[in-house]
């Protein structure tokens, strides 16, 4: 059986490597990455701004208005409320504050000022912890015609003002920013 050839081994070939991977791997990472991208976009969009960037420019804007209709307290109240509205959107975000109105909105920023009673809101009942006779002003004024004297007008403001300067503080108790 010797028939004089010179025969090597059976050569085996050689084991199929790890890298590259095959075109549904890098499918697969292409399609991780840009989930990742849109998320990032999505987040980065929708995110609360931060306190200084809200309530520094409101605190501003607030004394341009007081400066602005100290002789027309309807103006100035209707003006205040919207910047005051404005501002809590900015700062817990579009969902949670722009459809409040009447007690909701009244018990929303009691709750943001940290006025509830360790940590739980109070009842509907005893919505804010703003004088009664100042709800009005906050709450139906934008759609009323006259609002009365002055005095009612600045006193709104200086709660608006006392608002804005506890979101600002950091050391008082926060609200979740819903978003």
């Amino acid at each position: 059986m010797n028939s004089g050839l010179q025969l090597r081994d059976i050569h085996l070939p050689a084991e199929v490597s790890s890298w590259p991977p095959a075109y549904g791997w890098w499918l697969l990472a292409f399609g991780l990455l840009i989930l990742l991208g849109a998320w990032l976009r999505r987040w980065w969009q929708q995110r609360p701004l931060p306190v200084l960037q809200v309530c520094q420019p409101a605190l501003a804007e607030l004394t341009r208005l007081e400066q602005t209709h100290r002789d027309d307290p309807t103006r100035l109240v209707r003006e205040v409320s919207v910047l005051l509205r404005r501002s809590a959107m900015s700062l817990y975000g579009r969902h949670g504050v722009s459809g409040l109105s009447g007690v909701d909105w009244l018990t929303f920023l009691e709750q943001q000022s940290g006025a509830s009673s360790q940590g739980k809101p109070r009842p509907a009942a005893q919505a804010a912890s703003l004088p009664e006779r100042l709800w009005p002003l906050l709450t139906e004024l934008p759609y009323r015609e006259y609002v009365g004297d002055s005095a009612a007008a600045s006193e709104v403001v200086q709660l608006v003002r006392a608002w804005l300067a506890q979101q600002h503080d950091p050391t008082q108790p926060r609200g979740r920013r819903d978003v």
